[in-house]
């Protein structure tokens, strides 16, 4: 209730409880996934945002989903946001969150991007009300099945990501990996 009067008091659109309500379309849906730990340029995130733009003006990809995690899957959420704002885009952030105290114990740095993902996006969807083992599998596995395009940075044979991108694999999703991109993103 809180957040509802303070919405309205700054004009912030509430968010949509259910994905029907968004009406979101697959195949023009992109999930982020990659490790939380990167060695990018300064220039990897602008060129992210152009990336995004780039998804959207020439293949009609609307709507992106990240799982909230440090490293590269918050600095694609922002990306998003950026590109949306920038470029005066109609696309949509979907973040499919593990549990409610996902960001608990992040840095204050991190924690702050983490939050304002949060704070800007178009949904939120937590796949578990608490943390256990497994939930990051059932949010990474969420993220794939609304997708029809995985856009990762994968450097490792292991981990989470190299698990998701494997699903993404054999769901048929399309699957660009920036980290072997030549020059990124």
């Amino acid at each position: 209730m809180l957040y509802k009067r303070t919405a309205m008091l700054y004009d912030i659109p509430m968010k949509p409880k259910t994905l029907e309500e968004l009406n979101i379309q697959r195949r023009h849906t992109c999930c982020f996934t990659g490790h939380r730990s990167i060695e990018v340029g300064n220039d990897f995130k602008p060129r992210l945002i152009e990336f995004i733009n780039l998804l959207y003006t020439k293949y009609g990809v609307d709507t992106f989903v990240a799982g909230g995690a440090m490293g590269f899957d918050t600095m694609a959420a922002t990306a998003v946001l950026r590109a949306k704002k920038v470029h005066n885009i109609p696309i949509r952030l979907l973040l499919i969150l593990p549990c409610p105290n996902q960001g608990e114990r992040y840095s204050l740095y991190d924690r702050f991007f983490y939050d304002l993902a949060k704070v800007r996006a178009d949904y939120i969807e937590y796949v578990s009300d608490h943390y256990y083992n497994g939930c990051m599998h059932r949010r990474n596995r969420r993220m794939v099945e609304l997708s029809a395009l995985c856009v990762c940075y994968l450097t490792q044979d292991t981990g989470g990501t190299k698990y998701t991108v494997d699903y993404a694999t054999k769901c048929g999703l399309k699957v660009i990996n920036l980290a072997k991109a030549r020059g990124g993103a």
